[in-house]
């Protein structure tokens, strides 16, 4: 609503993606490009008109050893316009940077690893993962312009029945350089969370 549709096409913002996977004995493989452009964007959420297009690259793997099952993963980002993600998603405007005037965003490699194994009847899920992001655009007057956020984390899960079980979680997360540019963003990079809860399928 906020534009006329007679731009037509080349006026909104586009995805495009590609994705293949594959499955065989005890082990699964993907790898995922997406590209998503950002035309009419300006004012709207801090970038100009021009801004470059954000491209997503993932390449994630899993193999059973017995009950034992390992995951890992790498993702690359290119001109996004945030880093992490979800709910602790961080705008350049949060580290301090110049978003609105800047075509270029941050560049972005993480990695993680992971296992779960059966425990006490339940099964016991551990990860690490560490992220390296950079800015490219206009700083302003921020400290730092790049950064790196390690997060470990545990979780034991437990079936009740089918459909109900219970959890305990507990993860801690450590960021530097930029991860440390002001309380903003501090607060999202380094912490500590535990939960335990009750889950049900319907």
């Amino acid at each position: 609503g906020t534009y006329d549709e007679a731009d037509g096409f080349s006026k909104v913002q586009h995805v495009y993606a590609l994705a293949a996977g594959y499955k065989g004995d005890g082990f699964t493989a993907s790898a995922i490009w997406q590209m998503i452009d950002q035309p009419n964007k300006a004012g709207l959420v801090g970038m100009p008109s021009d801004t470059k297009p954000t491209h997503n690259f993932f390449l994630g793997a899993t193999k059973t050893f017995g009950g034992l099952r390992v995951h890992v993963a790498y993702q690359h980002l290119e001109d996004a316009r945030s880093v992490l993600g979800g709910p602790n998603a961080l705008t350049a405007s949060n580290f301090g940077f110049n978003g609105s005037a800047s075509r270029d965003g941050f560049s972005a490699d993480s990695f993680s690893v992971g296992a779960n194994y059966p425990l006490w009847g339940g099964r016991i899920h551990g990860s690490f993962k560490m992220v390296h992001a950079e800015w490219n655009g206009d700083v302003g007057a921020a400290a730092d312009d790049s950064g790196a956020r390690y997060v470990g984390a545990i979780r034991y899960a437990y079936k009740l029945s089918k459909r109900t079980g219970l959890y305990a979680l507990a993860t801690y997360g450590y960021g530097d350089g930029m991860f440390k540019n002001n309380n903003t963003v501090e607060s999202v990079a380094t912490r500590v969370t535990a939960a335990v809860g009750l889950n049900h399928r319907f």
